[in-house]
């Protein structure tokens, strides 16, 4: 929560552009202090506290990390995902690569409804510019 009270804090201070991109770190409880545990009403109120036109994404650190990426996409936001955060597909089982954790993130969407963005689609909604061809 202290996060949404900074960026409430930059968005008046007129710092930040709209859409405002908010990314939910959950699940790193055992390393930094301070920080929000997983757990689906966490993430609901964080949800709800988002400024108008804003976008988000979740991550989860470990074993809560598809758990929580499910969470967003149900929630409408995005999803991230990768060795970064959880180098195993399931528990015990490390993945064979991060292609691997993606498409079982892309499949949850598309089971759940959602469209899965292209990387030209998500470079233009991060904002980010095309690759040079």
């Amino acid at each position: 929560m202290g996060g949404m009270v900074e960026v409430n804090d930059l968005i008046g201070k007129g710092l930040l552009k709209k859409p405002y991109w908010i990314g939910f770190c959950l699940g790193m409880e055992r390393t930094i202090q301070e920080v929000t545990p997983f757990a689906p009403k966490n993430l609901m109120h964080l949800v709800d506290f988002l400024p108008e036109e804003s976008l988000f994404s979740s991550l989860g650190i470990g074993p809560v990390e598809t758990p929580a990426v499910t969470q967003s996409i149900l929630l409408g936001g995005h999803a991230r995902v990768g060795f970064e955060d959880n180098p195993y597909y399931s528990k015990g089982v490390l993945a064979k690569s991060n292609a691997e954790l993606v498409a079982r993130v892309a499949r949850i969407g598309r089971d759940l409804g959602r469209e899965i963005a292209s990387p030209d689609e998500t470079r233009e909604l991060l904002g980010i510019p095309p690759l040079k061809k």
